[in-house]
């Protein structure tokens, strides 16, 4: 925020978890504090990247967004977490224990055609 002092600073990075998978990690600190995060889960098939599901804290309350082979969301699920410092860590144990649904659900979906 200019003119406030309040220093802003985001930090972008990747967590790989297979050679066609990682996961897209951004974290934004206010004045050292973290006020907004997403974990993004990217799929990669035949070259194209691909987002089943994110976990972010937008909209005030930590949440997991599903998206269809399209990138639509068909699903928003709240976790519950409304502190961002406590969350991103346990946000980040959580997408983990996601990956293989979502992958094979995409996958699935993916050769339904859907």
């Amino acid at each position: 925020m200019e003119g406030t002092g309040t220093q802003r600073r985001e930090k972008r990075f990747a967590i790989p978890i297979s050679g066609d998978e990682l996961l897209h990690v951004r974290i934004v600190r206010e004045d050292g504090t973290i006020t907004e995060f997403a974990i993004s889960y990217e799929l990669f098939i035949m070259g194209i990247a691909y987002e089943p599901c994110r976990i972010d804290n937008a909209h005030g309350t930590t949440h997991v967004d599903v998206f269809d082979t399209s990138g639509k969301k068909i699903e928003q699920r709240s976790l519950g977490y409304t502190e961002p410092r406590e969350t991103v860590p346990e946000a980040l144990k959580h997408m983990k224990s996601l990956i293989r649904y979502h992958r094979e659900r995409f996958l699935r979906e993916l050769a339904e055609g859907r």
